[in-house]
């Protein structure tokens, strides 16, 4: 076990699959009390228990939860208070990536992308914050990825909800630090999750102008999905800022093959040398001088 603390209330978003469901089941055998969040019980629920040996499934308790409700969400922060408590870590996993040039999606597919991946993480935040801040003690862990730190093309929306995550979290962590609790970015490049096991949905129409390009880097995308890595480790990080002491968690947490180095790359190299890197990525030479 990697745990160096006392068990803890962990409350896990999107925890019916990829890093969410993986999560539940880590925190459950490590002896935490897991708060499975799921956008529908259904065989969801069923699915999530069968996956946690018997003698840990006790630890979970399921709720049926779509961030995106606000109504809901107090609800359910109620009753698990009244349930068990307290609540000492929110790891905010809940989220999708929709991709597409910006010229070709609607409007519609950018607001909903925001409502779960920013507003509905904002709003889980703010339904933990009263009673983390009255204890003085907690830990908020997002669930953002490298795409919040470096941009890609056709991939707007989920680029543009990361970096928004990014930036909020910053900001919340400096509100929450005189409280004693500490706000986490969790960024891991690509991992066998959901996301990258399904490729990213595209939105984008096949008889725009972009459709080759967009085309070329889903095909991208979806090899970089048959390679990625067990996202065992992602978990394995998550347990261990969990059960750290209050105060000495990092703001940012990058996990992933390459990752530093595309981070490094990305602040060190001039933006017209990096620019082209991505294309070469992709398999695309662009000319300009």
């Amino acid at each position: 076990m990697i745990a160096i603390s006392s068990p803890k209330v962990v409350w896990i978003t999107g925890a019916s699959s990829g890093f969410g469901k993986l999560a539940a089941q880590v925190f459950a055998r490590n002896g935490d009390t897991v708060i499975a969040a799921l956008r529908q019980k259904d065989a969801r629920q069923a699915a999530l228990l069968a996956s946690i040996e018997a003698p840990h499934r006790d630890h979970v308790f399921v709720y049926e939860l779509d961030v995106r409700e606000e109504q809901q969400i107090q609800a359910a922060v109620n009753q698990v208070i009244k349930e068990h408590g307290r609540i000492d870590v929110l790891i905010n996993n809940a989220g999708y990536a929709v991709g597409g040039y910006v010229e070709d999606l609607d409007i519609e597919t950018w607001r909903e992308q925001f409502d779960t991946n920013v507003f509905g993480l904002i709003q889980m935040c703010k339904a933990v914050i009263p009673y983390m801040r009255e204890a003085r003690a907690g830990c908020i862990i997002q669930m953002s990825s490298i795409s919040g730190r470096m941009a890609f093309p056709a991939l707007g929306p989920y680029v543009s909800s990361k970096f928004a995550v990014e930036g909020f979290s910053e900001t919340l962590r400096l509100e929450l630090l005189p409280y004693g609790v500490d706000v986490v970015l969790v960024e891991p490049g690509s991992y066998r999750t959901k996301i990258w096991a399904r490729g990213i949905t595209s939105a984008s129409q096949d008889d725009t102008p972009n459709a080759r390009f967009v085309s070329r880097i889903m095909e991208q995308v979806k090899k970089t999905g048959e390679q990625a890595q067990d996202p065992r480790e992602v978990v394995d990080l998550l347990l261990r800022i969990a059960h750290l002491p209050n105060g000495s968690r990092r703001l940012r947490y990058p996990i992933g093959n390459r990752v530093s180095l595309n981070l490094a790359a990305r602040a060190l190299l001039p933006w017209r040398i990096f620019e082209r890197m991505v294309w070469k990525v992709i398999g695309i030479r662009i000319n300009r001088k």
